[in-house]
């Protein structure tokens, strides 16, 4: 059985191949959902991570996601990332599971916050290990600590 081959329609897009009917068919997920950290050992070194959602029927690793931040750029910016095992929001490029970027951090009923009633007048940074970097705004106590 001999098929025709349209090449203009392939050259104007109106003939579609296999991948492109494949890749309009994958599943979409539109929104945010929760999943856990499973990798920081980035190939390319871009600090992105891995991550397995827990709604997935396979628990397989994610594609390779990268980091919202606050401030990025060439050489600067705020290196923040998440632990292994530590719970994210993450959102997909246009739906596309094969391109996830982690939006934030969450705390949950295991992982809790550095202070059980923070007060607005307080903001602090604090590293696993302990390291901290407080700023008070308190009437009378302002200021910056740093403890390790």
């Amino acid at each position: 059985m001999s098929q025709e081959l349209d090449l203009l329609g392939l050259l104007e897009g109106r003939v579609k191949s296999v991948e492109n009917e494949v890749e309009g068919t994958r599943q979409r997920v539109y929104g945010v959902t929760l999943a856990t950290v499973t990798s920081l050992i980035d190939p390319k070194f871009l600090g992105r991570v891995q991550v397995s959602m827990p709604w997935l029927s396979a628990q397989v690793n994610s594609a390779w996601a990268r980091i919202a931040t606050a401030w990025a750029g060439g050489s600067r910016g705020t290196y923040l990332l998440p632990e292994v095992g530590d719970e994210v929001l993450v959102a997909f490029r246009h739906g596309d599971l094969k391109h996830p970027y982690i939006i934030g951090f969450l705390w949950n009923d295991t992982d809790r916050p550095p202070e059980a009633t923070p007060l607005i007048e307080r903001r602090q940074l604090k590293s696993k290990s302990g390291h901290t970097i407080t700023f008070d705004d308190f009437t009378g106590l302002q200021g910056l600590t740093l403890e390790s």
